[in-house]
């Protein structure tokens, strides 16, 4: 009878603990993945979708978020832009991607190998790819650099 006890016992911290600890640790969790990839940073990795590894099986309405929520950046450098031109043109670039005119390993290789004159919406486009910052890491480390040289260069 005590033995039971015991493990009645033990069963019910351990389920006091789950209730109390573990089940809000694992909600703290799960909300601190939600806001770091939060939709806004989901639909900027649309634009991965350009990569010529990639542009050969998607479609349009997988870049589609991407170009809806740069549109506005770029129609300041492009001021006619529209979704059936970056459609079209999206169309282009995969089909020259399915060529294998050119293999392009990062998105950077990717903007130098986009013909701007032609593809003006999709170049735009990569050049915001090529600028995003993989994670926050990377933007930090770059600042850090540019205040190290700045550093060396005051003394």
């Amino acid at each position: 009878m005590f033995y039971s006890f015991n493990y009645l016992l033990f069963r019910v911290s351990l389920c006091l603990l789950l209730v109390n600890v573990f089940i809000p640790a694992l909600e703290l969790v799960i909300q601190y993945i939600q806001d770091r990839f939060s939709v806004h940073q989901q639909v900027a990795y649309t634009l991965g979708f350009l990569l010529p590894s990639l542009a050969k099986t998607v479609t349009w309405e997988s870049l589609k978020p991407g170009y809806e929520k740069y549109k506005t950046v770029i129609s300041r450098s492009i001021p006619e832009v529209s979704e059936e031109l970056a459609k079209s043109e999206f169309n282009v670039w995969a089909a020259m991607c399915r060529q294998q005119q050119f293999i392009a390993s990062s998105a950077i290789d990717a903007v130098n190998k986009c013909p701007v004159t032609a593809l003006p919406i999709i170049h735009a486009l990569l050049t915001i790819l090529a600028t995003l910052p993989v994670c926050t890491a990377e933007a930090e480390r770059t600042f850090s650099k540019v205040e190290r040289t700045l550093t060396a260069l005051r003394s």
